[in-house]
């Protein structure tokens, strides 16, 4: 996404916004219909966000101002930004609709069903609290570091300050994750090679063997499920044409004529989704550094369901994160505590397997070879012959060591469904 200045509640109402102003709005709508209003918009952003070149982001970023903005709004965006283009300065994007989303899922209320006549001022309620969510999102501190110091020192502040959004906003595209997938879980697994050497150093660990047992689905079929789901969604998100036949699930009609078994998508859904009151404790227990982008709850279960029948996406870009690293997560949730750490050490020994097949077939002209695993003789016996480099690019007259650690996995990048 092209770096930009997202559209604030006080560049258009001359004063900052509280938290407790914006839970206090949030209160006035309904959850269910609060909830749906979100998935939709966020639908529609992560669609025109995956085309390619992204020719129609502005044009979504119009539709959805005009549909989630009220008069007064408006008219103030109208007589103070005349020239700007809606997607040159954006109200709606990823890491905003999350935070209000776990701000509607803590304090809306759960009783009342979405009522036609309201759906207007549910909309309107969504896009202010998206403005006062804006405000919020950059600290007092961080405004002051953005205008003090050197040239640098704001330089440097600013990329710290854009990079705490850029993976939830920059999300890896459908094209570019299913041919890692196809390498990963359908080529490289299925070597006898690599089977051996995970087996080998991380305790027989076998992934697809571990993920049948514990999860009761082929890792193939998991995989094949949730891609699909993914790509259900998807049928209903274009803006420009949407389908409100597709911007919900519902699991007794969903299989279809699919070939996915009632039985396999239980089991999927149960791995990915979480009711909307499971969803509540987990986000009212999140031990979070930084709320604002901490966002476990939803990538551990990036489906909810607001009753039995209907189960919205809180982003779709998370079930197409799930396919990635959704794998071990799946596994680590099931093991004991004492076994988890395996699973990592698998899943790091798979992808530098990846990474090695990657790049030693990789075409180009330049005098370049790559080493994968190289052995290195120590200078003297008083120094260690262990090193932490994977691999190595020989380019005359020099040697550019790599190294790509997956093995070890830390509270700050948890992704798993347990709350501890």
């Amino acid at each position: 996404m092209t770096p930009g200045i997202f559209l604030s509640y006080s560049e258009l109402f001359d004063r900052q916004p509280t938290v407790d102003e914006l839970i206090e709005l949030v209160k006035r709508v309904p959850l269910r219909h609060a909830t749906f209003v979100l998935s939709r918009i966020n639908l529609a952003l992560r669609y025109s966000m995956q085309e390619m070149d992204r020719p129609n982001l502005a044009k979504v970023h119009e539709i959805l101002l005009t549909a989630h903005m009220d008069d007064e709004t408006i008219g103030l965006l109208k007589q103070r930004f005349p020239t700007a283009k809606c997607d040159e300065r954006p109200v709606f994007l990823p890491h905003c609709l999350m935070n209000v989303l776990r701000l509607v899922v803590t304090h809306c209320d759960p009783e009342p069903l979405p009522k036609t006549e309201e759906d207007e001022f549910v909309r309107y309620t969504i896009g202010r609290a998206c403005l006062m969510m804006n405000n919020l999102l950059i600290t007092p501190e961080e405004e002051k570091a953005l205008v003090r110091g050197s040239e640098d020192d704001r330089r440097i502040e600013l990329m710290v300050q854009l990079m705490a959004g850029f993976e939830l906003t920059n999300s890896s595209k459908a094209d570019h994750l299913m041919p890692r997938l196809e390498i990963m879980y359908r080529m490289l697994l299925k070597d006898p090679g690599v089977k051996s050497r995970i087996a080998l150093q991380c305790e027989g660990f076998d992934f697809e063997r571990e993920f049948n047992e514990l999860i009761g689905i082929a890792l193939e079929r998991w995989l094949f499920v949730l891609f699909a789901i993914y790509a259900y969604f998807l049928h209903g998100a274009n803006a420009l044409a949407p389908n409100p036949n597709y911007m919900l699930i519902n699991p007794a009609t969903f299989c279809g004529e699919s070939g996915i078994t009632q039985e396999e998508l239980d089991t999927v859904l149960s791995t990915i989704s979480i009711s909307i009151t499971d969803l509540k404790l987990d986000i009212l227990n999140e031990k979070s550094t930084d709320p604002r982008y901490d966002f476990v709850s939803f990538r551990s279960r990036p489906l909810f369901s607001i009753e039995e029948s209907k189960i919205l996406p809180a982003d779709i870009a998370l079930i197409l994160e799930k396919c990635h690293t959704g794998v071990q997560w799946t596994i680590h949730d099931t093991l004991p505590i004492k076994q988890r750490q395996t699973v990592f050490n698998a899943w790091g020994k798979l992808f530098e397997e990846y990474v090695h097949w990657l790049l030693e077939g990789m075409k180009t002209d330049m005098p370049i070879k790559y080493i994968r695993s190289p052995n290195w003789k120590a200078r003297s016996k008083s120094r260690s012959t262990a090193c932490f480099s994977k691999a190595v690019f020989s380019c005359p007259p020099s040697l550019r060591v790599v190294s790509f650690p997956a093995t070890r996995a830390t509270p700050g990048i948890r992704r798993s469904s347990l709350p501890n």
